[in-house]
């Protein structure tokens, strides 16, 4: 199954799907789940819909731990906030900080 939403600016949907990707990149190292970028259209996302499990507090543990495990792997690579050097929202970024 999937999620489709439209964006505002158009190009929103490219730079939403780059930081998706970039977050999902940190799985690998035991991060949270993140949902798959199906397509990226200019105006248009589509992403796989993640069920969702009922909340506890063993959930909420293990989703803090996955949050920290994916901070840490990123934060590698760049400084904190930084958006990776290929993302396309870096430019616009940089210019209004």
């Amino acid at each position: 199954m999937s999620f489709t939403k439209s964006a505002e600016p158009p190009e929103a949907a490219h730079v939403e799907a780059a930081g998706l990707r970039w977050l999902k990149e940190a799985e690998a190292q035991g991060g949270p789940r993140i949902a798959e970028v199906i397509a990226a259209e200019h105006g248009r996302l589509v992403i796989e819909t993640v069920s969702a499990d009922g909340p506890s507090s063993q959930a909420a543990a293990a989703f803090g731990q996955a949050l920290a495990r994916m901070h840490g792997s990123l934060l590698a690579e760049a400084e904190f906030g930084e958006l990776p050097t290929e993302h396309p929202g870096r430019a616009s970024a940089v210019r209004s900080g």
